[in-house]
């Protein structure tokens, strides 16, 4: 008798526990990049973690435009729907995706076509990290990115975004370093304490 009423505590607890993991959006981010995901991004010659200025949150009008001046914006005025989380293979609207980011989302933003676009083979690795999760966005971007915040000399082909952070990469990262800063960024700031409503649905 104790030992079913230990098996059944145990089957709720988990049931309980699984519900809050779903109902928050899954498991927090430290909101920091691990050892191994700022080693690989200076063996890629990407910046450090870099924290834009914050820019608010207040909502657009449903389909309203905002002329961001980062690319990729990591804060800023928003369209009230969120983009849902998927690998896309055309641009998406960036007042979307900022609500996603204040709902805990990260974002894998790349260059898609002209000289500084992003290899096919990184482009196939970050869609493999990126496919089947709730809270991953990625995307080609619907313009230039911006030059990095911190001022190295290249132009950006990828950026990994979340609320209030970036991390910023050229076009010559390799698929192998590009997968494990997908991982590393994934781990440290989806559902990270700097997005405002993280765990909210997308």
């Amino acid at each position: 008798m104790i030992r079913r009423g230990l098996v059944w505590g145990g089957a709720a607890l988990a049931a309980l526990l699984v519900a809050y993991l779903v109902s928050h959006g899954g498991p927090s981010g430290s909101g920091r990049l691990s050892k191994l995901g700022t080693n690989t991004a200076t063996a890629a010659g990407c910046t450090g973690l870099e924290k834009p200025p914050d820019q608010g949150r207040t909502h657009l009008p449903s389909g309203g435009s905002y002329p961001y001046k980062q690319q990729p914006p990591t804060s800023g005025p928003h369209d009230p729907t969120p983009l849902p989380a998927g690998v896309y293979t055309t641009a998406q609207s960036e007042t979307n995706m900022v609500h996603s980011l204040e709902h805990g989302a990260v974002e894998l933003y790349y260059a898609s076509s002209g000289p500084n676009a992003l290899s096919p083979d990184v482009v196939s690795a970050l869609s493999t990290e990126a496919a089947g999760n709730g809270r991953v966005i990625m995307t080609p971007a619907p313009q230039t990115l911006s030059s990095p915040l911190d001022g190295k000399p290249f132009t950006v082909s990828l950026a990994f975004a979340a609320w209030d952070r970036l991390l910023q990469c050229p076009s010559t990262i390799t698929s192998a370093q590009a997968r494990t800063l997908a991982q590393q960024w994934i781990r440290g700031f989806v559902n990270a304490s700097e997005a405002p409503e993280k765990g909210l649905p997308l």
